[in-house]
């Protein structure tokens, strides 16, 4: 566990983020995915697994209800609009690859077929999309290109 690199460099940020609008983008995104991906164990065959992911979803839920929270509050003037999308241009790409990963691999079809998760990596790849444009919209942003990291955006 010791030499597992931080949750940051995992998701491509390798240096300190510079600003509060960074922080919060990088939640946004990051926290976001995290959270998709971990949904998908609630409830799952493995009984104690299932209990502790309704404990971190919980806490999960109030660290998504403050990112957009202050993610709202950023968006809410011209500038801070542009620097939240020039900041997401460049990380939702990023986390996207490094969350959702190859989406058609054996190991996700044995999770389904063993009831540890019930749907398909791409299915939950759908729904972060959706929810995240729709927060996108609502906030007045663009959905970034995400071209860049090689993704597929379902």
């Amino acid at each position: 566990m010791a030499e597992r690199q931080s949750g940051m460099k995992f998701f491509g940020v390798s240096e300190e983020l510079n600003d509060w609008t960074e922080v919060v983008v990088f939640s946004f995104c990051a926290d976001r995915a995290g959270s998709h991906q971990l949904m998908e164990y609630r409830g799952n065959s493995y009984a104690p697994w299932a209990k502790t992911m309704d404990k971190i979803l919980a806490e999960e839920e109030v660290h998504q209800a403050i990112g957009n929270q202050q993610f709202e509050r950023i968006c809410q003037t011209p500038e801070g609009r542009a620097r939240a999308q020039r900041y997401l241009e460049n990380i939702l790409p990023v986390v996207v690859k490094r969350a959702f990963g190859r989406i058609n691999v054996e190991a996700n079809r044995y999770c389904i077929e063993h009831g540890l998760k019930t749907r398909r990596a791409d299915e939950v790849q759908s729904s972060y999309f959706a929810e995240v444009r729709a927060l996108l919209d609502q906030c007045g942003l663009q959905f970034p290109d995400l071209e860049k990291a090689s993704v597929q955006t379902g």
